[in-house]
Parts: structure tokens; sequence; C-alpha cells
């Protein structure tokens, strides 16, 4: 308001302000002009005061900030959680009060990405019922088609998880599958270093003679396509779809349309006796 430095109390005496029944900040204006009548008026006096009085006062501030309640809460939740609990609190005493909170932050920032880049991988089949839904280690494994769907933050931290389940996926497709349907419509946030790493890989796909098929682009993803000059040549690409009948649905009938008449013993086209009335649905 007068243009002057900006400043801040300390934490103890923020707290003691709190605690004292706060709750805006023109408390801060209320206790500085207390205080500064207090070491006019009675200044000369404070030498009387014992510094085991003051040290006790301190104390007490300390304790009361601690709310064993949330601090049980935490420490139960996750072990993220208590690491940067117990971290924060070995910081306020081995280093300072006000850094431990920056370190704090920091460290959580740290450990955070790692779990934000926790891209998860879905394989799918198709079951005898028509029906295409995730699969369960009884299933059959076709050995014609693979279907896979990945859900995640798409950006920088997930890259080495993104990697492996890309390795995966080639080794599945050793055994001779001609057709990879491809469901991406769990992605998000994309950033420039995964969309290379995609592209990257559908090339090698299209390399080896296995037919890619994306399903399940939202604008976010298709658009950020574009803006890379993703290969489009070496894909077929099914955008998300705002009708009954979804992308994924399309990208499966697609890919038995490559495949023609070489199907898989598992097959549930090989039983069915109008392969047009065959129903797919996630």
């Amino acid at each position: 308001f007068f243009q002057c430095m900006p400043g801040s109390g300390s934490l103890t005496r923020s707290a003691i302000n709190t605690q004292a029944g706060a709750v805006t900040q023109w408390s801060g204006i209320v206790s500085a002009v207390a205080v500064a009548l207090i070491v006019v008026l009675f200044g000369p006096y404070a030498q009387f005061i014992p510094k085991s009085c003051l040290a006790g006062i301190l104390i007490m501030t300390g304790i009361r900030m601690i709310d064993p309640k949330a601090l049980r809460y935490h420490m139960r939740a996750s072990r993220f959680d208590m690491l940067i609990v117990l971290i924060t609190a070995f910081s306020a005493v081995a280093i300072s009060v006000e850094f431990c909170v920056m370190i704090g932050v920091f460290l959580s920032f740290m450990l955070a990405v790692p779990r934000a880049g926790r891209m998860l991988l879905t394989e799918f089949t198709v079951r005898r019922e028509g029906v295409v839904a995730e699969r369960v280690p009884d299933d059959a494994r076709c050995s014609r088609l693979l279907i896979f769907g990945l859900e995640g933050e798409m950006f920088f931290g997930s890259v080495p998880k993104l990697e492996e389940h890309f390795t995966w996926i080639e080794r599945k497709l050793d055994a001779g599958p001609k057709v990879l349907v491809l469901r991406l419509k769990r992605v998000r946030s994309p950033d420039a270093v995964c969309m290379r790493l995609l592209n990257d890989f559908t090339e090698r796909m299209h390399a080896r003679g296995v037919r890619v098929i994306v399903c399940g682009v939202r604008d976010e993803l298709y658009h950020a396509m574009q803006r890379t000059e993703f290969n489009m040549e070496v894909i077929e690409l099914f955008r998300e779809q705002k009708v009954r009948f979804s992308s994924t649905l399309m990208a499966v009938k697609r890919a038995y349309e490559v495949l023609g008449d070489d199907l898989c013993e598992h097959c549930p086209r090989r039983t069915a006796s109008d392969r047009k009335d065959l129903y797919f649905m996630v």
C-alpha cells in the first residue's frame, strides 16, 4: 500500500497469531501495531523477562503447530505421503523451519513426476459371444490380431514405461500376428517426446509388415499428431466417435476386413452364421 519492501512474519509468530483466533490478514497489522506500542511503552522492562519464559512460549508454540491427527493420517495414507512428511520434518530440525517447507514442496514435485508417468497397458480380446473385452489369462490369444489399449499421461515422465510397453507388444508380435489395434482413447497430455516414440513404433511395425490401426483418437491427440507431422501413411486412424458405435468397434471390424479369411482357430467369426450380424462392443 505504501510501496515499501514486502515482508512476512516468522512461522512461530504466524502460528501464535492463528492460534489466538486470527482470521484475516488484518490480524498481522493489528499485532504489528500492538508490538510497536509495547516496544515504545514497555521496552526498557523487556530485559527483566526471563529467557526461559520466552523459550517456554516458543516450545509450546512449536508443539501446538504439530497436528497429531493430520500426521497420523498422512503417515498411513501411502508411502509417498509418509516419505514427504518424514523428510520435511527432518529438514525442519536439521536445516531450518523456513527451508523445510521449500524442501517438502520440491520433493513432492520430484516424486510426483514418476507417479504421473505410470502409463497402463491393457490387452483386449474378441470373445466368442462377439464382445471386445479385457483379456483374462484363461482367454485364448489370437494368432492373427492383437488389441491393446494405453491409458495415462503421455508426457516425458511416461517415456520409460511407454518404451517398456512397446517392447512387450513387439515381442508378442513375434508370434506372427498381422494386425495390431492400438486403442488410445485414455491417453492424455501428449508431448513431443512421446509423440516421437509413438511415431517410431508405428514405423517399425509398418516395416515388419504389421498393419497398425489406431483408434479412440481424441481431438487433443489428433491435433498433436498434426503439429508433430506424425507419419499417417503407416497407420489407419479412427477418431473418437460421439455415437453408439465406438471407434474401437470400427477398428476391430476393419482389422477383420484386413485379415479376410485368414483367421485363427479361436476366432469367433469361424462359428458365426452371418458375419455381417456379428456385433462388437467394448
